[in-house]
């Protein structure tokens, strides 16, 4: 059973899980368009989400071949985790903003151990200022996260619509506005209050 639901215009909320984490799930959207579906993210990558992703599809009538196109928000793992297998199903584009993508192509080429001992530094700061604590644990962070809210407060905008800013972990993103234009469409509006 699939909590998927039109939100209006062809485009539809499918919560798709997130395996052992605090924050639920991630909330896709799929919008019709005349070559098939569009996704707005895709989800984490493991089989519980895979399973979130398909049956949602299919409670909105449709299948993972049904997608012609994936648009990421931003290079979160939850958001771009699925990409891969439903690139592999349906032979969908996958398209992120360049500064994500820069980022991709930085992140996935081959690192030596200095690069590696940075990043966990790098994170480990991160975290720190995010929640304002130098001596906070992994488990203390997992237990102030469950209070976390998704992006679950939609609004009409135009033919479009809007996400209000819930979750702090996005706080940072290079892509502040999200425009999606489906061919012989009204844009859909995914923007930052």
């Amino acid at each position: 059973m699939s909590d998927a639901a039109p939100i209006g215009d062809g485009i539809f909320q499918i919560p798709v899980p997130i395996t052992d984490n605090p924050l639920g799930h991630t909330l896709v959207y799929a919008m019709e368009s005349p070559g098939g579906l569009i996704l707005v993210d895709a989800g984490w990558d493991d089989d519980n989400a895979w399973n979130g992703l398909t049956s949602g599809l299919e409670a909105i009538g449709h299948s993972v071949k049904d997608v012609e196109g994936v648009v990421l928000t931003h290079f979160h793992p939850d958001h771009t985790g699925l990409c891969g297998r439903v690139r592999e199903a349906s032979g969908a584009w996958i398209a992120m903003h360049e500064s994500d993508h820069g980022m991709f192509e930085h992140m996935s080429t081959g690192h030596g151990p200095e690069w590696l001992d940075f990043q966990k530094a790098n994170m480990t700061r991160a975290l720190y200022k995010a929640f304002g604590d130098d001596q906070i644990t992994v488990w203390q962070v997992a237990e102030r996260m469950k209070w976390y809210k998704p992006w679950a407060d939609i609004s009409p905008m135009g033919k479009g619509m809007a996400l209000s800013e819930a979750a702090a972990h996005l706080r940072h993103l290079v892509a502040r506005d999200l425009v999606a234009q489906v061919p012989d469409s009204e844009p859909a509006v995914f923007a930052r209050r």
